[in-house]
């Protein structure tokens, strides 16, 4: 990836004015963006969420651009012909910029390689003599100066009249389509790469996945006498083993509801304590690093206080996720979105591996409410089925699958390594051939 011409520079530099640039080669001039496009911000047509029947149209919103930048082919939604023509609007030709100028992800940059429209909270460049490919690579490295230079209070606007008026590079019209060119090119050899590396990771988590399944429904003897589980998608178990519900070997808590601000008249009879909550617990590992607090009351504090070895469970989002709390020198407590798991006898890692098992192979979402959003009740959680092996079986599977996980775990990371290091280096080449450090033609 890459040849030695990548490496030339031109002959001769001159200053740019933009600080992140530096210099540019002195025959590039500085412009602003609407000397090379013009700006345009869509709308969301009345009756757009009507049914269709009739020729689509592509209509953008910023749930269609990833972070880095898009290729954008298709819209997940769609406007009506009759619509648009209804409502006398002009669709953005192909080769559009496609700029998200309001909200959270403001900056989003995306390529439309179709024709389209776009609701309120983008704004089109629409290309007047110059190639929009070179301009989407620039702009996909200058995105985050011109958010963080736009003024704004709370969510972020970039309006057009801040945005027309900000200033970049502009090569010779043929040196842009040169280098746009040269980009596709090599920017399709790592992104080629970098979808390899991401089966690879996904093969990883196949195997772990699979690994901890096959051991935990199993064991580690294979020539074990087998009986049936009772268990559809279990099938067979070692005909030692036994099974029940996890409320029979277990006493399973849901955390307490939020609770931000002390009872005014009642300090005493509170403290403000560290909890997890749903985004703290991950598979098999817990995140630790933005820990929130809230107030409870010392009477209950017992009964929310995470201990060693206890098991912590999703009970809302990501539903199943599940680790260990291995003790911390600072007490934590759970919160209503987590399960705290308290073994009455057993290995407290099998058990996790084993609600891994469940959560992986889909048995909770089977079996969770999902009107709105999807919720691993305690009674649910209680009544999952369990294996129970001998406590030193248990032990003996627990420590093996410490041991292959951590095995599996570093491959992921040395892949996850290399993924890094391809998008770093996509991002450098772009940045040094759009701003001329790195002559390509």
């Amino acid at each position: 990836m890459g040849g030695g011409t990548m490496k030339q520079r031109y002959d001769s530099y001159k200053p740019s004015g933009i600080d992140w640039i530096g210099e540019i080669p002195s025959h590039w001039n500085m412009c602003r963006i609407k000397d090379c496009f013009f700006l345009k911000t869509g709308t969301t047509p009345k009756g757009f969420d009507k049914p269709i029947n009739d020729d689509e149209i592509n209509w953008f919103t910023p749930s269609d651009i990833e972070s880095t930048g898009s290729i954008l082919i298709s819209a997940e939604r769609k406007l009506s012909k009759i619509l648009i023509d209804q409502e006398g609007i002009s669709v953005y030709p192909k080769r559009s910029l496609i700029f998200v100028g309001i909200g959270a992800t403001a900056g989003k940059l995306g390529y439309a390689e179709v024709e389209g429209y776009s609701n309120q909270q983008i704004t089109a460049l629409i290309p007047k003599n110059v190639c929009s490919k070179f301009y989407f690579y620039y702009l996909c490295q200058d995105s985050k100066r011109v958010r963080d230079n736009a003024s704004y209070t709370t969510l972020p606007i970039i309006n057009n009249s801040y945005l027309s008026q900000v200033y970049w590079v502009m090569p010779p019209l043929t040196e842009q389509e040169a280098i746009a060119a040269w980009l596709d090119e090599k920017c399709g050899e790592i992104d080629a790469a970098i979808i390899k590396v991401n089966r690879e990771i996904e093969l990883i988590d196949e195997l772990k996945q699979s690994e901890i399944s096959r051991v935990v429904t199993h064991g580690l003897n294979p020539d074990a006498p087998l009986r049936p589980s009772g268990i559809d998608w279990i099938g067979e178990i070692p005909e030692h083993w036994d099974s029940c519900r996890l409320k029979h070997k277990a006493t399973i808590t849901l955390g307490k509801m939020l609770m931000s601000e002390c009872p005014k008249g009642q300090e005493t009879l509170y403290t403000k304590e560290k909890y997890l909550k749903s985004r703290n617990i991950g598979w098999l590992k817990l995140d630790l690093n933005e820990v929130e607090e809230m107030w409870f009351n010392v009477s209950e504090k017992e009964l929310y206080e995470l201990h060693n070895n206890d098991i912590v469970v999703n009970e809302g989002g990501e539903i199943g996720k599940v680790a260990i709390w291995t003790g911390n020198n600072t007490p934590h407590y759970i919160q209503n979105s987590v399960h705290k798991v308290s073994l009455n006898i057993g290995s407290s890692r099998f058990f996790m591996y084993w609600l891994f098992c469940l959560s992986k192979n889909n048995y909770f979402w089977s079996i969770v409410s999902q009107v709105s959003i999807a919720h691993l009740t305690k009674e649910k959680l209680s009544n999952a089925p369990i294996l129970f092996p001998p406590p030193t079986e248990q032990q003996a599977i627990a420590d093996f699958l410490d041991k292959r996980c951590a095995e599996i775990d570093g491959l992921k990371a040395k892949l996850i390594k290399k993924r890094d290091t391809l998008k770093e280096l996509r991002q450098s080449i772009i940045s040094e051939v759009v701003t001329g450090k790195r002559k390509v033609i």
